[in-house]
């Protein structure tokens, strides 16, 4: 009898920790958050502005995330990508995010005040991205989707909402990370879409016309996100198309506000923003 309880106490505890870990491809919630300079940032603003976001869940008190700090995998990352990006500007965001709701903003500068004494160093010093210090009880439902199981563990959100875990990159593989996982906005004369995408009328009354150039044969898919990252309607053309094609898709069942739209297909993905009235 006692094996038996044992057992079910034990599958039920795996179920709990397998059931709490982080999914890859999950649409991320909002935030809004000051950083240690007082500047507000907000994500869905940065994922709308077709940025991924990076985010490394780090502790002051923890060694290996000071280590990882100072191998400078991040600022790399985010002088090559970052808003004055060597290889490609404002292609990213970078953040840490100090994340175990307990230490206060002196620990981060490793100023006098710091209530916490295994700080392990001035986490702004050579850091050029910001540093995010949320406040209880904000801090851990901020943190709460994203599963931490320990640190450091970067994040990566990109433009559809959806989150990915990343573990401790370098900067290559954030950038490669980007490229697999996250829609983008660049266009070049590669692309499978051309420059003749758009969307019409924005703002959208009772429909939308998404017209676009298909250079290769492929699948279409779109689809049209609200804000919190739900996806409220979308389109599915099997055939495999080439040259001009336009998808109308209804528009006046939503609610007025911002969307995003999601266009796919096998080798691309692109998204644009619409208002409806």
């Amino acid at each position: 009898m006692k094996k038996t309880l044992f057992t079910f106490a034990f599958l039920a505890f795996l179920s709990f920790k397998l059931s709490a870990q982080f999914v890859n491809g999950s649409i991320m919630p909002n935030w809004t958050m000051k950083d240690i300079n007082g500047k507000t940032w907000d994500l869905y603003q940065l994922l709308n502005e077709g940025k991924s976001v990076i985010l490394d869940m780090s502790a002051v008190w923890c060694g290996p995330c000071w280590n990882y700090h100072n191998s400078h995998k991040l600022k790399t990352f985010y002088e090559q990508y970052g808003p004055n990006g060597s290889i490609s500007k404002n292609k990213a965001m970078v953040f840490l995010l100090e994340s175990d709701c307990n230490s206060n903003d002196a620990c981060l500068t490793k100023s006098a005040g710091c209530n916490n004494s295994s700080n392990q160093g001035d986490w702004s010093k050579d850091t050029p991205y910001p540093i995010l210090n949320p406040a209880k009880p904000e801090c851990q439902k901020i943190l709460d989707p994203y599963r931490i199981g320990g640190y450091p563990t970067v994040y990566m959100v990109c433009p559809n909402r959806k989150g990915y875990k990343l573990g401790q990159p370098d900067a290559n593989a954030m950038a490669a990370a980007i490229k697999k996982n996250c829609v983008t906005t660049d266009i070049t004369e590669d692309n499978i879409i051309d420059q003749t995408l758009s969307i019409y009328p924005n703002p959208a009354n009772e429909f939308i016309t998404i017209s676009f150039e298909i250079h290769t044969p492929t699948e279409v898919t779109v689809d049209i996100f609200n804000l919190l990252g739900e996806k409220v309607s979308s389109y599915i053309k099997s055939d495999k198309v080439t040259g001009t094609q336009e998808v109308i898709m209804e528009t006046k069942s939503l609610l007025p506000g911002m969307y995003i739209v999601e266009l796919k297909t096998s080798e691309r993905s692109l998204v644009r923003k619409i208002s409806v009235n």
